[in-house]
């Protein structure tokens, strides 16, 4: 697994022309794995005490179904996976099922794959110049510990998001997809996502009426992808859509978008791209509401900032301090009930 990641990471460093010889290409590598290896157990014992504590909520049922799947074909851990975790995303199924038959503890297994999120994060963090001390503000934050401990399948979606910059642009709506069929709720992120990496191109074809190659490209690339999803999965999203609709929550999590996107517009160095990117979450809150959302808006609000180097503005700092500061009360009730959500 490291391995694979330490490729991936590589893949972006296209020549040596930047390096005096082949000598200095090669202690980069060699620093680059060293560092790899070494963060990889720091997240990965991280992880490890978390879900020591975190074995309450959501967690009951995931190691039940973990130890159940474990001696059966994939395709009954499929079914078994609707009835017991309601899921019906085959990667994420897939991966669990996967873990499981190899008799792998279920703790061991996820941390490991926690501290794949992680280093994808931390990767990004760097080549995006982020300081040491801001990436450590965002792992502790409460969304990523939510994504770490309860968000069980979830994080494999993130992982292969993350995983997409690393590959070429023929194939990165691939990334795009296995993303989405880890878990469903990544489908909420893509059109932000959309908005964001196109920007430009949409900006240029409003004002001159011009579609180019690269956004029809694009264009039909993800309407494919969608149809893909929606056809074949259906019954699914229906039900997922069912599931996290929530009219009483829908008031305080307008409140809280609206409040994030005031922070995102003062810390932006594009407040265009930054305002036409976080609108689709405001006709999701309206249809779905939830924390869920919410989740989805801060992520694409801190890979924006992050992107344009603007994770350090003070307006970006007091935000990452505030989800820290939701990450305390997160810890206390977990070390305290075994689970973050109990009352």
């Amino acid at each position: 697994m490291i391995v694979i990641i330490y490729e991936a990471m590589m893949s972006d460093i296209r020549s040596p022309v930047s390096w005096n010889n082949k000598y200095n290409l090669r202690l980069l590598r060699l620093w680059l794995f060293i560092q790899i290896v070494l963060l990889f157990f720091l997240f990965f014992t991280f992880s490890l005490v978390l879900l020591h504590f975190y074995v309450n909520g959501d967690q009951i049922v995931y190691r039940i179904f973990y130890n159940q799947i474990s001696g059966l074909d994939f395709f009954e851990a499929y079914l078994l996976a609707k009835s017991i975790i309601s899921a019906s995303e085959p990667v994420s199924i897939f991966i669990l099922w996967l873990g499981s038959s190899l008799g792998i503890d279920k703790d061991i297994y996820i941390s490991a794959w926690n501290a794949v999120l992680l280093l994808l994060f931390w990767r990004f963090c760097e080549k995006s110049h982020v300081k040491p001390f801001v990436f450590f503000l965002i792992v502790l934050n409460f969304y990523m510990l939510v994504l770490l401990t309860g968000a069980e399948r979830l994080k494999f979606g993130y992982i292969f998001i993350l995983f997409v910059p690393f590959l070429s642009n023929q194939i990165k709506v691939f990334g795009f997809l296995i993303a989405g069929l880890a878990h469903f709720q990544m489908l909420l992120i893509l059109p932000s996502i959309f908005i964001a990496s196109q920007y430009n191109e949409i900006s240029r074809a409003i004002r001159y009426g011009l579609i180019s190659k690269p956004l029809l490209y694009f264009l039909l690339l993800s309407i494919t992808f969608s149809s893909f999803l929606f056809l074949g999965f259906s019954d699914a999203l229906s039900y997922k859509f069912a599931s996290y609709f929530d009219n009483t929550k829908n008031i305080y999590s307008l409140i809280n978008v609206i409040l994030l996107t005031v922070a995102a517009l003062l810390a932006t160095s594009n407040w265009k791209r930054m305002l036409f990117s976080i609108t689709p979450f405001y006709v999701l809150i309206i249809m779905l509401g939830g924390e869920r959302v919410n989740m989805i808006a801060v992520t694409i609000v801190l890979w924006l900032l992050i992107s344009e180097r603007r994770i350090g503005h003070p307006v970006s700092l007091a935000l990452l301090g505030y989800f820290l500061l939701k990450s305390f009360g997160f810890m206390y009730r977990t070390v305290l009930f075994g689970d973050a959500f109990s009352n």
